[in-house]
């Protein structure tokens, strides 16, 4: 039997380590993403490429580019593990789409990612996926944890961030700087340092909606910019944790409308607050949300003479909110509005079925009668609000007589062709009415 030299093959060996290792170099210098056995990605992606299933996890080991007109598909289940400090930059498209029985994982290579020391620092998590100009694409059911800011959109044309699970993060679950058309829609960004979703730039055709947006230690949602976007059915809970005192959303620019979301529970914060460079809300729409269980519902600044409308919106309490105003601030338990703010009618309920009503009915007569006769009370209807802004118009009286009562007449004489209603065009605040009703019994 021949027994080879272990010094020879060990030489072999090294020579083809050594051509394996010049290879790599090579391609390295010419900027293209590599792989090794380990699956560690780096470097400028030029032509399209998928990350498949099956040479997952994705260990980024420096940034990784998506060159303009080049698409990288990131297949469902796959994990992406960033090294502290590292990126995925996008300036062609990134299609990164799981399912909700397998998601895509953007995470750290550290189980446990060590927080920074200083607030300015960023300690082991990795930094960001970022959609830069020209670039488009979609990131959906997908887990985005450990990172300084998510996903970043610097400048981009269509970007969708959707049924996507956002945090502990550093900064921003979402942050939104000029795009021409972004949605971010049905995700539960959880655990942020900072702020859950940020707009920073100019965003006209932005959508926020659906999302789940809870423990943010700034807030919820924060608006530096972003004229025309509408945040619609949200829920926003237990924003700015550990004493900050900050709320859930922030306007700083006009042109947003609030809607249809739940603010609710942030008891270190406000729900909504304002600091806009100028006090004009006109294009301002806060209306159909549930404002409750907040340090505080709104916080107009009260040097701001523009009177900012926030109808139509439920604020923990029948009664509504806390304000000056409110005819019933010494009962209500809602949350305090402050400012200039036109906050009446009101929801009484939390499904916004019912809008309130000042006008308030207080009825004197005899407290016992008898069959046969004829008794005369009177119905009380007085405007209780103490401002024009609960000036009401087309008030409608009804009474409801029992089957054995017999109506005879009234004063004022009720709305035409009927007995029991009363109609006033105009019914100003602390204006008061008399109606003087006889009836018989049967």
């Amino acid at each position: 039997m021949r027994i080879n030299n272990p010094i020879s093959v060990f030489k072999h060996k090294g020579v083809i380590f050594f051509v394996a290792l010049v290879l790599v170099l090579v391609l390295g210098m010419a900027g293209v993403v590599w792989a090794s056995p380990d699956t560690n990605v780096s470097g400028t992606i030029s032509t399209d490429i998928t990350w498949g299933l099956a040479d997952s996890p994705y260990i980024v080991t420096g940034d990784v580019t998506v060159n303009t007109g080049v698409t990288l598909t990131i297949e469902p289940g796959v994990t992406v593990k960033f090294q502290p400090g590292k990126s995925l930059l996008v300036d062609g498209t990134l299609n990164a789409n799981g399912t909700s029985g397998n998601m895509i994982t953007f995470t750290s290579t550290l189980e446990n990612p060590s927080p920074p020391s200083l607030p300015w620092e960023t300690g082991d998590y990795w930094v960001k996926i970022q959609f830069n100009a020209s670039s488009n694409g979609s990131i959906s059911y997908a887990i985005i944890e450990y990172s300084q800011s998510g996903v970043y959109v610097s400048s981009a044309n269509n970007i969708s961030v959707h049924d996507c699970t956002i945090r502990h993060g550093l900064q921003c679950g979402v942050l939104i700087g000029d795009v021409g058309n972004a949605t971010v829609k049905d995700n539960t960004i959880e655990d942020m340092n900072d702020y859950g979703i940020q707009l920073s730039g100019s965003c006209p055709n932005t959508t926020i909606r659906g999302n789940t947006i809870s423990n943010i230690r700034g807030h919820g949602i924060r608006f530096d910019a972003g004229a025309g976007t509408l945040i619609e059915g949200n829920t926003i809970s237990n924003a700015a944790q550990d004493g900050f005192a900050y709320g859930a959303i922030q306007i700083q620019d006009p042109g947003v409308t609030v809607r249809y979301n739940n603010i609710i529970n942030n008891t270190s914060g406000t729900g909504i607050v304002f600091n806009m460079s100028g006090e004009d809300p006109e294009t301002v729409k806060i209306e159909y949300n549930n404002i409750s269980g907040n340090a505080q519902g709104l916080a107009w600044p009260e040097s701001y003479t523009y009177k900012l409308v926030a109808t139509k919106n439920w604020w923990g309490d029948a009664l509504g909110p806390k304000h000056a105003s409110n005819p019933y601030k010494d009962t209500t338990t809602g949350d305090a509005v402050s400012g200039n703010v036109l906050y009446y009618p009101w929801y009484t309920d939390t499904t916004l079925t019912t809008l309130s009503n000042v006008i308030k009915l207080t009825k004197t007569g005899p407290a016992n009668a008898k069959q046969g006769d004829v008794i005369t009370y009177t119905i009380k209807c007085k405007n209780e609000g103490k401002s024009d802004e609960f000036n009401e118009t087309n008030v409608v009286i009804t009474e409801t007589y029992p089957p054995e009562v017999e109506f005879v007449e009234a004063s004022p004489t009720p709305y035409a062709g009927t007995n029991n209603r009363w109609t006033f065009a105009t019914f100003p605040y602390e204006h008061e009415e008399t109606i003087t009703v006889t009836v018989r019994i049967k």
